[in-house]
């Protein structure tokens, strides 16, 4: 998931709204009666903070199947393949969040909804 409430948060993150996903998650939820694994990527700067974290619990919550979520480490694998294009890779000074970093959103998702089966991946 990328940033909520559905607003760009800065210069890096997509150019869309997050309309479409939520909409389309909501729509699974409702539908299917399998569970919904949450992986959301965690990019200091675009949506590492307390408040996207909370306003994705609030989304989330409200969701019946959903069995996990799982916070992952922005890293750069992509440079090298962006590069190799003649792209402007736009993260590229964005610093890699270290395993505290994450575990301290995932305390925030916990102290929102003591519920939540969270990982950090790595972890």
């Amino acid at each position: 998931m990328r940033s909520l409430p559905g607003r760009n948060r800065n210069r890096y993150t997509a150019a869309v709204s997050n309309k479409r996903i939520k909409e389309n998650l909501v729509k699974v939820d409702a539908e299917f009666a399998e569970d919904i694994h949450i992986r959301i990527p965690v990019i200091p700067t675009v949506n590492m903070n307390e408040n996207n974290i909370k306003d994705t619990i609030k989304f989330l919550s409200n969701l019946k199947h959903i069995k996990d979520i799982e916070l992952l480490p922005y890293h750069r694998l992509g440079l090298e393949t962006y590069e190799r294009l003649g792209r402007v890779y736009e993260l590229k000074d964005v610093e890699i969040p270290d395993m505290e970093m994450l575990k301290k959103m995932a305390e925030v998702i916990r102290a929102e909804d003591p519920e939540a089966a969270v990982k950090v991946k790595g972890e």
